[in-house]
């Protein structure tokens, strides 16, 4: 009686629990720094990850560059990955504080996650995670209340399983940064049965490799009119490369039933020149051979470009597609809806819009002024035309 009395009135060392939940969140920074337009402004970074670190046993900096995922894992990081889920359970079931310093610390150890979400999330579904009272709480925590990239991914990701529709706002702030936008777009695909709207919303807000992401999805499932005319007339421009969207939003926005009228609008047609500038260049994806409906639209394109090509870069563009057109009558293993005859109509129309003195003019005109916006475009026509650019 008395050992365990003293054993009670003891005191006992204090157990230290880290705090892993901060006010200057990530999702706080964002929020913060979103302009009059909705938008994060162009060159805002991300503040610093903020790290925990936990008193146990020290192992190798992991860095998920070291692990091949595509063809196969390193069974040491898929022992993370299971422990790591085991502890998300432990979360659901009983919030223990503990167990949540040690998730967060497990994952911010990574210098990235992309890698790793998608196993991770295969494996928790082996697994009945009650989503309330714990769950919900502890994935909105990281996501909102914490300040790293990772913790910020992982907690995303989860409350697209979470099934609880009051974070779908928020989400989409956090997806304003293209670190979070495919993630969260993702978690709204899961979230919600029918995304278009959200995605769409979000997708004229952002514009890099989260555009690119986005679109990609958006276009899959869009079935409203005015996301399939956004495709066409925005959907495709970013900030790396168009040719990553000209195709899908060409395909998915219907460029080629869109050009087939007997008159279109001059922003269809600078839209239409765009997406087939691109596809007909060298680039770093899916280009001009990918696009199934290539020679209805090329074909409705040229008709088009009799009433509409009045810039150097209209000009420009009818060259590559002769060029293109060439390549196309000397290849005998080219796409059966095109012909000989069909060919050589569009080029028959082509050479008659281009062979006109008044473009001349316009390259001379430019040609003077270096400093002119569409002087290189010129040098390259004046090339075409064969005279000596200034």
């Amino acid at each position: 009686m008395i050992k365990w009395l003293s054993r009670i009135l003891k005191p006992r060392d204090k157990v230290i629990i880290g705090e892993w939940r901060t006010k200057h969140s990530l999702y706080r920074d964002i929020i913060n720094n979103i302009n009059d337009t909705g938008k994060l402004p162009n060159g805002y970074v991300l503040p610093n990850n903020i790290k925990i670190t936990l008193n146990e046993k020290k192992h190798k900096k992991a860095s998920i560059y070291d692990v091949v995922f595509e063809f196969g894992q390193e069974e040491p990081v898929l022992e993370e990955i299971r422990e790591l889920a085991k502890k998300l359970q432990e979360i659901a079931l009983i919030g223990d504080k503990e167990t949540a310093v040690s998730f967060y610390a497990a994952i911010t150890k990574y210098d990235d996650v992309i890698n790793l979400i998608d196993p991770f999330l295969e494996e928790i579904s082996n697994y009945s995670l009650i989503i309330e009272p714990h769950l919900f709480a502890f994935a909105n925590d990281m996501a909102l209340n914490t300040g790293h990239q990772n913790s910020v991914k992982f907690g995303i990701a989860i409350l697209g399983l979470c099934q609880n529709q009051v974070v779908i706002e928020k989400l989409k702030l956090l997806g304003l940064h293209e670190e979070f936008t495919l993630y969260v777009v993702i978690a709204l695909l899961n979230l919600i049965e029918n995304p278009e709207e959200d995605l769409f919303e979000l997708g004229k807000q952002v514009n890099g490799w989260g555009k690119i992401q986005l679109v990609d999805r958006l276009a899959r499932i869009s079935e409203s009119d005015e996301v399939k005319e956004w495709l066409i007339t925005d959907g495709y421009k970013n900030n790396i490369h168009n040719q990553y969207l000209a195709s899908t939003c060409a395909i998915h926005g219907e460029l080629s039933t869109k050009l087939d009228h007997e008159t279109i609008e001059p922003e269809l047609y600078i839209a239409a020149s765009e997406i087939l500038d691109v596809l007909l260049s060298p680039g770093p994806c899916d280009d001009i051979s990918s696009y199934e409906d290539a020679p209805k639209a090329l074909m409705a394109f040229i008709k088009h470009s009799y009433q509409h090509a009045n810039h150097i870069k209209d000009f420009v563009l009818l060259h590559k597609i002769k060029a293109y057109l060439n390549e196309m009558l000397l290849n005998t293993k080219r796409d059966n809806k095109w012909n000989d005859r069909k060919i050589t109509d569009c080029l028959v129309i082509i050479a008659k819009i281009t062979d006109c003195d008044t473009w001349k003019v316009i390259v001379t005109n430019i040609l003077i002024n270096p400093y002119d916006k569409n002087y290189l475009h010129a040098r390259e026509a004046a090339t075409l035309m064969g005279l000596t650019a200034i």
